[in-house]
């Protein structure tokens, strides 16, 4: 009796797990991502409505601690004598998991290496942490600037190396907090979505290490680095926080709604990916206006397309 009822117990639950596993958990799931997704949307709309009334009062007034000025620093930026420190800023790095990631980093911008980033090395902090992620993305690391600290929820060493370029690339003025090309003030955070791109293009670059996040801001921001004569020219930027110098470049082909728009787009791409169509037409069709067919055909095998796409009608919602 005991046998067979053990045996009913077993058929039970097995019964039960699959039911879970194949049904029962993934209508959950769906459920949570559409929730996920609308809350996110909804967040990206009042977003998008706080960037608008950014750029409007920047355009018409100017932020001058927006960044460096670019063409003042380069020459600053990039001078090789300062290879010679390199041995002082990996031993003022305290992480031993760090230090073959800022070696690397060294070496490809020993300038700023010795500029900027002996006093962040010396307080930041590196812990991991288990947290529950979101259903419709994972959440593999993050860098808290107040703290100067890194939290792993990833034992990847890319993920390392990419939370290390948003710590170098941080700085906090009065209320403002700039990370690469992204702005944070009185709880508004922006231009999110663009940076995420750019730090792991960035990362991707000088590390040469693949990751599979953020492949569609990937992809927009190599596209946009087209609008300029060189990758470097926006590296640099992003590292002085030259959120102007990106601006401008951007507005020699494309407009001030154009920006906005393209920008809200790589804010959802942060999360899901069903907005990237739009956004590589929008792209595409900023880079074809350089009348240029190299850079054109870049944007091309970059976004995997056979040919360009016409924007049309894309911002008519979006504008002003």
């Amino acid at each position: 009796m005991y046998n067979i009822l053990n045996d009913f117990l077993i058929v039970l639950i097995t019964n039960y797990l699959y039911l879970y596993i194949n049904i029962i958990k993934p209508k959950e799931d769906k459920l949570l991502i559409k929730h996920e997704k609308d809350k996110i949307e909804r967040d990206m709309e009042i977003n998008h409505e706080q960037l608008k009334a950014f750029l409007k009062h920047y355009t018409s007034n100017g932020f001058h601690n927006l960044g460096n000025e670019f063409n003042e620093t380069i020459n600053i930026f990039y001078d090789s004598k300062y290879l010679e420190y390199k041995s002082y800023v990996l031993e003022t790095c305290p992480i031993r998991q760090l230090k073959p990631i800022v070696s690397t980093f060294y070496d490809y911008l020993p300038g700023f290496s010795f500029l900027f980033l002996l006093e962040k090395l010396k307080t930041l902090k590196l812990e991991k942490v288990k947290e529950d992620n979101p259903v419709l993305y994972k959440i593999l690391g993050c860098y808290n600037p107040l703290e100067n600290k890194i939290s792993l929820n990833s034992i990847s060493k890319g993920t390392l190396a990419h939370e290390f370029i948003h710590a170098i690339s941080t700085k906090i003025e009065d209320n403002l907090i700039f990370t690469g090309f992204a702005v944070k003030t009185n709880g508004i955070n922006l231009f999110s979505g663009l940076n995420e791109g750019f730090t792991e293009l960035i990362t991707e670059r000088i590390f040469a290490f693949k990751e599979k996040t953020y492949k569609t801001n990937v992809n927009a921001c190599a596209c946009l680095e087209l609008l300029f004569d060189s990758p470097q020219e926006l590296e640099t930027a992003y590292f002085l926080n030259d959120f102007n110098y990106l601006f401008n470049g951007f507005l020699k082909y494309g407009s001030l709604e154009e920006f906005i728009y393209f920008n809200y787009l790589l804010d959802l791409s942060e999360h899901f990916d069903d907005y990237e169509d739009k956004l590589n037409d929008l792209i595409l069709e900023i880079i074809t206006r350089t009348n240029n067919e190299d850079k054109i055909n870049k944007a091309n095998e970059i976004l995997k397309k056979k040919e360009p796409h016409k924007v049309l009608q894309l911002i008519t919602r979006f504008k002003n």
